[in-house]
Protein backbone atom coordinates (compact mmCIF):
# COMPACT_ATOMS: atom_id res chain seq x y z
CA UNK A 1 0.00 0.00 0.00
CA UNK A 2 1.40 3.50 -0.80
CA UNK A 3 2.19 6.23 1.48
CA UNK A 4 -0.91 8.45 0.18
CA UNK A 5 -3.27 5.95 0.44
CA UNK A 6 -1.98 4.95 4.10
CA UNK A 7 -2.76 8.33 5.29
CA UNK A 8 -6.35 8.68 3.35
CA UNK A 9 -7.06 5.76 5.74
CA UNK A 10 -6.08 6.92 8.74
CA UNK A 11 -7.56 10.74 8.53
CA UNK A 12 -10.85 8.48 7.70
CA UNK A 13 -10.08 5.90 10.64
CA UNK A 14 -9.99 9.57 12.49
CA UNK A 15 -12.91 10.24 11.09
CA UNK A 16 -15.07 7.21 11.91
CA UNK A 17 -14.00 6.86 15.51
CA UNK A 18 -14.83 11.01 15.93
CA UNK A 19 -18.58 10.11 15.15
CA UNK A 20 -18.62 7.47 17.62
CA UNK A 21 -18.11 10.20 20.37
CA UNK A 22 -20.58 12.65 18.64
CA UNK A 23 -23.06 14.25 20.83
CA UNK A 24 -26.19 15.45 18.80
CA UNK A 25 -26.81 18.45 21.36
CA UNK A 26 -23.62 19.50 21.36
CA UNK A 27 -23.15 19.45 17.57
CA UNK A 28 -26.91 21.39 17.66
CA UNK A 29 -24.64 23.95 20.14
CA UNK A 30 -21.69 24.01 18.23
CA UNK A 31 -23.69 24.73 14.31
CA UNK A 32 -25.18 28.06 16.10
CA UNK A 33 -21.79 29.11 17.23
CA UNK A 34 -19.92 27.98 13.70
CA UNK A 35 -22.15 29.04 11.00
CA UNK A 36 -21.46 27.02 7.66
CA UNK A 37 -18.47 25.16 9.32
CA UNK A 38 -19.01 21.48 8.72
CA UNK A 39 -18.74 19.48 11.62
CA UNK A 40 -19.69 16.15 13.56
CA UNK A 41 -20.48 17.44 17.31
CA UNK A 42 -17.56 16.37 19.09
CA UNK A 43 -16.59 18.36 22.82
CA UNK A 44 -13.20 19.55 22.58
CA UNK A 45 -11.98 17.33 25.30
CA UNK A 46 -12.84 14.21 24.01
CA UNK A 47 -10.75 15.70 20.47
CA UNK A 48 -8.09 16.28 22.44
CA UNK A 49 -8.14 13.03 23.85
CA UNK A 50 -8.48 11.23 20.90
CA UNK A 51 -5.66 12.98 19.36
CA UNK A 52 -2.72 12.23 22.27
CA UNK A 53 -3.48 8.21 21.98
CA UNK A 54 -3.04 8.51 18.02
CA UNK A 55 0.34 10.41 19.35
CA UNK A 56 1.41 7.82 21.26
CA UNK A 57 0.60 4.98 18.49
CA UNK A 58 0.20 6.44 14.66
CA UNK A 59 3.45 6.40 12.55
CA UNK A 60 4.80 9.86 12.46
CA UNK A 61 4.50 9.93 8.88
CA UNK A 62 0.55 10.18 9.16
CA UNK A 63 0.31 12.47 11.96
CA UNK A 64 2.29 14.97 9.35
CA UNK A 65 -0.18 14.28 6.78
CA UNK A 66 -2.62 16.76 6.07
CA UNK A 67 -6.15 15.56 6.32
CA UNK A 68 -8.64 16.63 2.94
CA UNK A 69 -9.28 20.64 2.47
CA UNK A 70 -13.07 20.01 3.16
CA UNK A 71 -12.66 18.05 6.35
CA UNK A 72 -14.80 18.28 9.46
CA UNK A 73 -14.14 20.97 12.03
CA UNK A 74 -13.31 18.21 14.69
CA UNK A 75 -10.50 16.77 11.75
CA UNK A 76 -8.75 19.81 11.91
CA UNK A 77 -8.76 20.60 15.35
CA UNK A 78 -6.96 17.24 15.43
CA UNK A 79 -4.63 18.20 13.10
CA UNK A 80 -3.75 21.09 14.91
CA UNK A 81 -2.77 19.06 18.15
CA UNK A 82 -0.44 17.28 15.98
CA UNK A 83 1.28 19.66 14.78
CA UNK A 84 1.12 21.84 18.22
CA UNK A 85 2.96 18.28 19.76
CA UNK A 86 4.78 16.26 17.65
CA UNK A 87 8.57 16.84 18.85
CA UNK A 88 9.63 18.71 15.53
CA UNK A 89 12.22 21.17 15.09
CA UNK A 90 10.78 25.03 14.78
CA UNK A 91 11.53 24.71 10.88
CA UNK A 92 9.73 21.41 10.57
CA UNK A 93 7.04 23.07 12.77
CA UNK A 94 6.62 26.60 11.09
CA UNK A 95 6.43 24.59 7.55
CA UNK A 96 3.95 22.72 9.09
CA UNK A 97 1.77 25.67 10.14
CA UNK A 98 2.27 27.34 6.73
CA UNK A 99 0.81 24.07 5.24
CA UNK A 100 -2.16 24.35 7.55
CA UNK A 101 -2.95 28.18 6.81
CA UNK A 102 -6.00 26.97 4.27
CA UNK A 103 -7.45 24.92 6.88
CA UNK A 104 -8.19 28.18 9.37
CA UNK A 105 -11.40 28.74 7.62
CA UNK A 106 -13.13 30.34 11.17
CA UNK A 107 -12.46 31.23 14.55
CA UNK A 108 -12.96 28.31 16.33
CA UNK A 109 -9.94 26.11 14.51
CA UNK A 110 -8.03 29.45 14.60
CA UNK A 111 -7.94 30.20 18.66
CA UNK A 112 -7.65 26.08 19.00
CA UNK A 113 -4.30 26.02 17.48
CA UNK A 114 -3.31 29.09 19.06
CA UNK A 115 -3.66 27.74 22.17
CA UNK A 116 -2.40 24.25 21.41
CA UNK A 117 1.00 26.19 20.42
CA UNK A 118 2.48 26.41 23.98
CA UNK A 119 5.75 25.89 22.48
CA UNK A 120 5.75 29.32 21.54
CA UNK A 121 6.44 30.15 24.94
CA UNK A 122 10.09 28.91 24.54
CA UNK A 123 10.75 30.19 21.58
CA UNK A 124 9.17 33.64 21.32
CA UNK A 125 11.40 35.68 18.93
CA UNK A 126 10.83 32.61 16.52
CA UNK A 127 6.96 32.82 16.95
CA UNK A 128 7.17 36.63 16.92
CA UNK A 129 9.48 36.73 13.61
CA UNK A 130 7.19 33.92 12.05
CA UNK A 131 3.93 35.27 12.78
CA UNK A 132 4.75 38.68 11.19
CA UNK A 133 5.92 37.15 8.00
CA UNK A 134 2.45 35.24 8.17
CA UNK A 135 0.70 39.10 8.15
CA UNK A 136 2.55 40.42 5.80
CA UNK A 137 2.38 37.53 3.30
CA UNK A 138 -1.12 36.52 3.61
CA UNK A 139 -3.22 36.87 0.05
CA UNK A 140 -6.13 37.98 -0.56
CA UNK A 141 -8.10 34.80 -0.33
CA UNK A 142 -11.12 33.55 2.00
CA UNK A 143 -8.64 32.35 4.95
CA UNK A 144 -7.26 35.93 4.75
CA UNK A 145 -8.65 37.28 7.64
CA UNK A 146 -8.00 34.53 9.76
CA UNK A 147 -4.59 34.61 9.14
CA UNK A 148 -5.05 37.97 10.66
CA UNK A 149 -6.78 36.94 13.73
CA UNK A 150 -3.75 34.40 14.18
CA UNK A 151 -1.55 37.20 14.65
CA UNK A 152 -4.09 38.79 16.92
CA UNK A 153 -4.84 35.48 19.23
CA UNK A 154 -1.02 34.49 19.30
CA UNK A 155 -0.35 38.35 20.57
CA UNK A 156 -2.59 38.24 23.62
CA UNK A 157 -1.67 34.67 24.44
CA UNK A 158 1.82 34.76 24.19
CA UNK A 159 3.23 39.16 23.62
CA UNK A 160 1.25 40.50 25.87
CA UNK A 161 4.32 42.25 27.07
CA UNK A 162 5.68 46.07 26.92
CA UNK A 163 8.25 44.97 24.46
CA UNK A 164 6.13 43.92 21.82
CA UNK A 165 3.62 46.20 22.19
CA UNK A 166 5.22 49.04 19.65
CA UNK A 167 5.21 46.07 17.14
CA UNK A 168 1.90 44.96 17.56
CA UNK A 169 0.50 47.87 17.30
CA UNK A 170 1.71 49.15 14.32
CA UNK A 171 0.53 45.71 12.59
CA UNK A 172 -3.03 46.62 14.39
CA UNK A 173 -3.09 50.11 12.69
CA UNK A 174 -2.57 48.48 8.92
CA UNK A 175 -5.56 45.39 9.61
CA UNK A 176 -8.57 45.78 7.91
CA UNK A 177 -11.69 45.24 10.53
CA UNK A 178 -14.21 45.37 8.58
CA UNK A 179 -14.20 41.47 8.92
CA UNK A 180 -16.35 40.18 11.89
CA UNK A 181 -13.89 37.92 13.36
CA UNK A 182 -10.73 39.97 12.78
CA UNK A 183 -12.22 42.97 14.73
CA UNK A 184 -13.43 40.94 17.68
CA UNK A 185 -9.75 39.80 17.13
CA UNK A 186 -8.42 43.18 17.44
CA UNK A 187 -10.39 44.01 20.15
CA UNK A 188 -9.41 41.09 22.06
CA UNK A 189 -5.75 41.78 21.55
CA UNK A 190 -6.05 45.49 22.78
CA UNK A 191 -8.50 44.99 25.76
CA UNK A 192 -5.96 42.21 26.99
CA UNK A 193 -2.77 44.61 26.59
CA UNK A 194 -4.41 47.35 28.67
CA UNK A 195 -5.99 44.67 31.08
CA UNK A 196 -2.08 43.33 31.41
CA UNK A 197 0.15 46.74 31.02
CA UNK A 198 -2.53 49.26 32.65
CA UNK A 199 -3.94 53.09 31.40
CA UNK A 200 -1.12 53.62 29.51
CA UNK A 201 -2.67 51.50 27.18
CA UNK A 202 -5.36 54.15 26.42
CA UNK A 203 -3.79 56.87 24.60
CA UNK A 204 -2.14 54.37 22.44
CA UNK A 205 -5.39 53.04 22.06
CA UNK A 206 -7.07 55.81 21.28
CA UNK A 207 -4.04 56.77 18.96
CA UNK A 208 -4.39 53.73 16.57
CA UNK A 209 -7.71 56.05 15.48
CA UNK A 210 -9.58 52.69 15.46
CA UNK A 211 -13.50 52.48 13.57
CA UNK A 212 -16.28 52.93 15.69
CA UNK A 213 -17.21 49.55 15.83
CA UNK A 214 -13.46 48.40 16.61
CA UNK A 215 -12.95 51.26 19.00
CA UNK A 216 -15.81 50.51 21.16
CA UNK A 217 -15.65 46.79 21.19
CA UNK A 218 -12.23 47.12 22.89
CA UNK A 219 -13.55 49.68 25.33
CA UNK A 220 -16.64 47.39 26.15
CA UNK A 221 -14.49 44.14 26.60
CA UNK A 222 -12.28 46.25 28.97
CA UNK A 223 -15.43 47.20 30.85
CA UNK A 224 -16.66 43.69 31.43
CA UNK A 225 -13.59 42.58 32.92
CA UNK A 226 -13.99 41.54 36.88
CA UNK A 227 -10.69 43.07 37.12
CA UNK A 228 -12.17 47.32 36.64
CA UNK A 229 -13.31 48.79 39.36
CA UNK A 230 -16.98 50.35 38.91
CA UNK A 231 -15.48 53.83 39.07
CA UNK A 232 -12.71 52.79 36.26
CA UNK A 233 -15.76 51.74 34.37
CA UNK A 234 -17.82 54.78 33.98
CA UNK A 235 -14.73 56.66 33.14
CA UNK A 236 -14.12 54.38 30.51
CA UNK A 237 -18.13 54.13 29.53
CA UNK A 238 -17.34 57.91 28.55
CA UNK A 239 -14.04 56.52 26.07
CA UNK A 240 -16.63 55.34 23.63
CA UNK A 241 -17.38 56.88 20.32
Amino acid sequence: MNIKKTEQLFWKDAENRLFQLSDEKYRNFSEKLNPNIKLIGVPIPRVRKLALSYLKTADKTELMSNPPLDSFLEIKFMKAIFLSRLSLDLKTRFQLLQEFLPYLDGWAICDLLCSELKDCKQHKKDYFNFMLTLIHEKKACHVAPYITRFFCVMALMYFDEEKYVKQILEEIKTMDCEHYYVMMGVAWLLSTLYLHLGDAMLDKIKALHLDKRTHNTTIQKIIDSRTISQEKKVLLKLEKK
